[in-house]
């Protein structure tokens, strides 16, 4: 019987392309130290890797954050478009992480990995802690930040070079990413397909009759933002883009409701924001919007099966858990049409 060690090849090793990687934290610490002359010595970790990868790297003057952009996730115009948003911000007085340039000033740069090229950016560090969801006075002090981030929006002089929150984005493009995963679960593939077409008809019915549009963040789901002494500063503009002001708003709903949050956070977050910002029009699309950003979700989710792996998906919680919540959404928010302006007139 033959050694099982002869049994190995040893020559030539094939070379496998890799489809994601992850950096070494000591050689993007040395890295950032040589291009971004950050005060050493300068320690990486890995924070996150989701649709991006994240890393926080230590300095003797305090810490940044380092994205590195997923490959073919995002152009250099589209990361030029969030970094000149985020310059605008600053400059408007508004508290948001903003790009910090190279040596050479430039604000992105293209790094050699093992999939390829990627982009990669240095972010200021948004100081604070995390929203505390229990507390109505955090929420509310969310609330009127995003109202001071609208305003403020209002006057970017858009480059152009940037996706718009449209309703390809947000229900077309990611339906059709996502059915072809539902091929083995053919009652919720169409039930998901008839919500979006009837989510898209009537979204469509009122920008018709006029909604209010303007630069969104498009994820202002409560975690991209750290707090501070009242102060909220805003991250993470990665889905941001030209856009209807009442889906920036459902946003926030959609993860409230998502995480079965009490609606006194609904409420709060609307004190700080001001009802009176929003059209009645763009009041009763907000429910709509909610199903939209979950659709948007699920699309998303599918985009990342090659990354986050198909047993992410596998088994009935992940699906069960969104489309029971779309489901349920629909039956309490959307089926009487009273309910679509969920908001008191005062």
């Amino acid at each position: 019987m033959p050694d099982a060690h002869q049994t190995v090849a040893t020559a030539p090793l094939p070379h496998l392309p890799a489809a994601f990687s992850v950096l070494d934290p000591v050689v993007l610490a040395a890295h950032l130290e040589t291009h971004y002359g950050l005060t050493g010595p300068v320690s990486c970790e890995f924070l996150a890797g989701g649709v991006n990868d994240t890393y926080l790297a230590r300095t003797t003057t305090g810490p940044v954050v380092y994205r590195l952009y997923r490959r073919h996730w995002r152009t250099a115009p589209e990361v030029a478009w969030e970094i000149a948003l985020l310059a605008h911000l600053r400059r408007h007085g508004v508290a948001v992480s903003v790009a910090l340039p190279d040596r050479t000033g430039a604000d992105q740069q293209w790094v050699s990995v093992a999939e390829g090229s990627r982009l990669g950016a240095l972010f200021s560090f948004a100081p604070g802690r995390e929203l505390h969801w229990k507390e109505e006075r955090d929420v509310r002090c969310f609330g009127a930040s995003v109202a001071t981030l609208h305003d403020a929006m209002d006057a970017f002089d858009d480059p152009g070079g940037r996706f718009h929150l449209d309703l390809e984005h947000l229900i077309d493009t990611p339906l059709a990413t996502v059915l072809p995963f539902l091929a083995d679960r053919p009652d919720d593939a169409a039930y998901l397909a008839a919500l979006g077409a009837r989510t898209r008809a009537r979204l469509e019915d009122l920008a018709a009759h006029g909604l209010t549009e303007g630069t969104c963040h498009g994820d202002l789901h409560g975690g991209n933002v750290h707090v501070a002494d009242e102060v909220c500063t805003h991250f993470d503009f990665d889905c941001g883009g030209r856009g209807w002001r009442a889906y920036d708003v459902a946003v926030f709903w959609w993860s409230l409701s998502l995480g079965n949050k009490p609606d006194s956070l609904w409420e709060a977050f609307l004190d700080g924001y001001g009802r009176a910002r929003l059209t009645p029009a763009d009041w009763s699309a907000v429910p709509w919007f909610v199903v939209a950003r979950c659709v948007w979700l699920l699309g998303l989710h599918a985009g990342l099966r090659p990354r986050v792996g198909a047993a992410y998906f596998s088994g009935q919680g992940y699906w069960e858990h969104l489309l029971n919540f779309l489901r349920t959404w629909e039956t309490e928010r959307l089926a009487d049409p009273g309910v679509e302006q969920p908001l008191p007139s005062s």
